[in-house]
């Protein structure tokens, strides 16, 4: 079977969106050699997908339009390019790692499409206007020329239902794997001292204004370790520079640290030498870091929301984003957090790489075989 994994987006930086691509890849070699897989990624990409994911040592051939980053220009692509590919190597099946607008009528095999979130409708501050508004037509567009849709998340799932219920039908729930990676690192950790640990995008809705206050709030308490860092790993973005002036205005300069393009091996060592990991989104469509989080043995700290739940579920302390006296609640439980003892996870409830994998090669047999509706797979092998 040939297959096209489109994960050509805007990123210049590590994200989990290319993580998941690379994990399925990963997987889909696991499980039988036989595939003819191609990836699809950015000239700007080609760096963190060979140095930080180590695509190399995957058996896939990678392809590198020659086109710009821009939104245009990878519009365009997608619109006209990608068919053309796929013509090209006769692939039997498309997959969009995430929700990029396609022409159905151009493609002659069938595309399947992975959808993480509707941050477009349930976080339109990601976006801001009237730019989300385009972003909410793209991502309609994209689902109702996706053959079959893949959830990542039963809340996910929930959501599409919700917004677009007429594509419940082609709509199914695949999660995301989560494996606790060896790390090659530790010898030379990247942080000295004690460090709490936060991985997130410089979006809206992953709260980092809130955790900053926070944590500026927890140095304040008398016997707070003063030596303590907020250590934040992940892509910048639109609220890049308000985190950066906050960190001047609270005088926080020499203990917070902004991380990007680490290796995997890297990101393993900090959540394994962390003293707590915490995560403050108001909405996710996964959570994947609180499951990697968890999977290294981190204590963590994750906000109240149905993501969360599924993936952490009684392994997490969790807090309400709508009780009163808010910052003042997280400083304690980052007081708190730190001095419990790790829980150290004997089985794994979250879908492996493998996993993950024959579920999606199940897709697309049944993508090539035009069937339309798809059982509702789990996002775990068992309850969390």
């Amino acid at each position: 079977m040939r297959i096209v994994i489109a994960g050509l987006w805007a990123a210049t930086e590590p994200s989990g969106i290319c993580r998941t691509v690379v994990s399925l890849i990963r997987g889909l070699n696991e499980i039988t050699p036989r595939l003819d897989l191609t990836l699809v990624i950015g000239k700007w990409q080609q760096e963190y997908f060979e140095t930080s994911f180590e695509i190399g040592r995957a058996n896939v051939q990678i392809v590198r339009p020659g086109i710009g980053n821009r939104s245009a220009d990878r519009n365009w692509w997608y619109l006209f390019g990608l068919p053309r590919l796929a013509y090209q190597i006769r692939a039997d099946v498309v997959h969009l790692s995430f929700p990029a607008p396609v022409l159905r009528t151009l493609f002659n095999c069938p595309i399947v499409t992975t959808l993480h979130d509707l941050y477009p409708y349930d976080c339109p501050k990601n976006f801001g206007y009237p730019r989300v508004l385009l972003n909410r037509v793209a991502l309609r567009r994209s689902l109702l020329a996706s053959d079959l849709i893949a959830c990542v998340s039963e809340f996910t799932l929930s959501r599409l239902s919700t917004v677009f219920p007429k594509l419940a039908t082609k709509s199914s729930c695949i999660g995301n794997p989560i494996v606790a990676t060896s790390s090659r690192t530790e010898d030379s950790p990247l942080i000295e001292g004690p460090y709490v640990l936060a991985v997130a995008q410089h979006r809206a809705n992953k709260n980092l204004e809130l955790l900053l206050r926070s944590f500026h709030q927890f140095r304040l308490l008398a016997d707070a370790d003063g030596q303590t860092k907020l250590v934040i790993v992940g892509m910048r973005g639109p609220e890049t520079p308000g985190l950066y002036h906050l960190v001047d205005r609270l005088g926080l300069g020499e203990s917070v640290l902004f991380l990007a393009n680490i290796k995997d091996s890297e990101l393993a060592a900090l959540y394994r030498n962390c003293d707590l990991f915490v995560t403050l989104s108001t909405i996710e469509g996964f959570g994947l870091p609180v499951g990697e989080a968890l999977a290294h043995g981190a204590r963590v700290i994750a906000s109240d929301i149905p993501a969360h739940r599924s993936i952490g579920g009684d392994h997490c302390e969790y807090v309400s984003l709508s009780d009163d006296n808010l910052v003042r609640r997280i400083a304690e439980s980052l007081r708190c957090g730190g001095r419990r003892p790790k829980i150290v996870r004997e089985t794994h409830v979250h879908l492996t790489t493998r996993q993950s994998a024959e579920q999606y090669l199940a897709l697309y047999k049944a993508a090539r075989h035009g069937i339309t509706t798809q059982p509702q797979h789990s996002t775990s092998t068992s309850s969390a």
